[in-house]
């Protein structure tokens, strides 16, 4: 895969591609350019692309056995490192803890909910407030529990 692909694919910028993959931006620059492509770099890109694709079935498939009402999803999303990684720690690391590609996620999620005819709106979610909220109610952390969360915090039923 070369580098123009590897952007169009993760939903990356130039800078956030370099930094995730170590190289300078000027180098990544010259591969990008010249659209080149590095074996370890090309898996790596092939390897994060399909934890994209498998967490946005994964999502998709909870989302249509859970949501049967009509009106506005709530996505929960995630503000910063800590409340992505502690809220899910196996889909943090397959995206090696690069909080910008969970927000690629998120965009590719929306464009599949849309296509499905399904709107949503993304709301911010606090780690802390999540899992007291998950303690309090008896709940297990999962994607089904962060979307009824999430539409609680969107319809101001908890704070």
């Amino acid at each position: 895969m070369n580098f123009f692909k590897c952007l169009q694919t993760l939903r990356l910028n130039q800078h956030q591609a370099a930094e995730l993959f170590s190289v300078q931006v000027e180098r990544f620059r010259n591969w990008y350019w010249q659209n080149k492509a590095v074996p370890t770099v090309s898996e790596h890109i092939d390897r994060l692309t399909r934890a994209l694709d498998q967490q946005v079935d994964l999502w998709l498939q909870q989302i249509q056995k859970h949501h049967q009402q009509e009106g506005l999803l709530a996505l929960p999303v995630y503000g910063n490192y800590f409340d992505f990684h502690a809220s899910d720690p196996d889909f943090a690391e397959a995206l090696c803890y690069f909080l910008p590609l969970y927000h690629s996620f998120t965009q590719k999620l929306i464009a599949a909910l849309f296509n499905l005819g399904i709107k949503a709106k993304t709301v911010v979610i606090d780690f802390d407030d999540y899992s007291t909220w998950l303690t309090e109610n008896d709940f297990e952390n999962c994607i089904s529990a962060r979307i009824m969360f999430a539409g609680l915090k969107l319809n101001k039923k908890i704070k």
